[in-house]
């Protein structure tokens, strides 16, 4: 009979009460509060505390059951912590990302951790991030004319350029400073070709002087039309230029090139005419920096394989050539 009773019990109370968990609490927390109120000592404001906390936790058990909640969870919350680059926008992890950085640089550097901050992002990442680059090959073919002292130089220029995701109106920007800057600038320097995903962009495009007076030049170039995406829905095209420009190697005997983007792979080669060599150093932060030693190919070319096709250039990094005669 005993078990009988406890069947009953358990089938008419128990278990409804488990299925309707998020009831109990609320009806039972609003029923404490009630009877708390209605008394007026010590047993009185115990009720109110008790009832108040499982109400509390009967809203939160609601919450928690709704399926609008689970979904945000899983699709937004979840991304915030393991997959910031699909829950934020781009402005918004940057900010995150100078919140952090200032943070941990306070700890080094008390008093300039701001201007470190906004320098570290200048450098890699506010202007930084619309394309990268792969798999670059740069060949120099320098001729010194010996009565003139003047050498022409022409760069070869062969490599993948890959557009990073959800970026508007992204353009190729190429800059060239030149320290032989004259009137004639034209005969000095000239861009010979131009292709992007094997389209001849060179009656188009061309280095125009920018207006800051520093004597730079500037190539622009939209990339949305001409970079599309491929089979595994990355967006890359090949990327050639050839180059060529004068300079007085008396005057100025020095080919800096700074790396402004990103570089996964990069392979430097040069050739000179006789009676004079090139002095060839890498520069900039890690392993590329320092002497190293080049090779010579079978074309006559001193080879340097700055990084292989799996390692990594910053912007900011890059080598320097230094003309002399023998």
């Amino acid at each position: 009979m005993p078990r009988n009773i406890l069947k009953i019990i358990d089938k008419t109370i128990i278990k409804p009460l488990k299925i309707h968990v998020t009831l109990v609490f609320l009806f039972g927390g609003l029923l404490m509060i009630l009877i708390g109120a209605s008394l007026e000592n010590t047993c009185g404001e115990l009720l109110l505390r008790i009832g108040s906390a499982i109400l509390g936790a009967g809203v939160f058990a609601v919450i928690m059951k709704s399926a609008q909640f689970t979904e945000l969870f899983q699709n937004h919350i979840a991304n915030i912590f393991y997959r910031p680059d699909k829950a934020l926008k781009k402005s918004i992890l940057i900010e995150r990302w100078e919140i952090i950085t200032k943070s941990l640089l306070n700890n080094v550097i008390p008093i300039t951790y701001k201007e470190a901050t906004d320098k570290i992002k200048d450098q890699y990442i506010e202007t930084k991030m619309e394309y990268h680059f792969q798999s670059y090959y740069t060949t120099y073919d320098i001729s010194v004319d010996d009565d003139s002292n003047w050498a022409t130089i022409k760069v070869r220029a062969r490599t993948t350029l890959a557009l990073a995701p959800g970026i508007d109106n992204p353009q190729l920007i190429q800059t060239y400073f030149d320290e032989n800057s004259s009137d004639d600038n034209e005969d000095q320097f000239k861009l010979l070709a131009l292709y992007l995903n094997n389209v001849d962009l060179s009656p188009q495009f061309n280095y125009k002087k920018k207006e800051s007076g520093d004597n730079a030049y500037e190539l622009r170039v939209p990339l949305v039309e001409y970079v599309k995406s491929s089979g595994n829905g990355i967006k890359e095209a090949p990327f050639e230029k050839v180059l060529e420009w004068k300079q007085e190697i008396t005057k100025d005997p020095f080919i800096k090139v700074e790396i402004s983007r990103y570089i996964k792979g990069l392979t430097v080669r040069y050739k000179i005419t006789d009676k004079h060599k090139i002095h060839f150093r890498k520069f900039g932060l890690g392993e590329t920096s320092g002497k190293g030693t080049g090779k010579l190919d079978g074309e006559g070319y001193m080879r340097w394989d700055i990084t292989d096709s799996d390692t990594l250039l910053l912007p900011g990094q890059g080598f320097i050539m230094v003309i002399s005669p023998i």
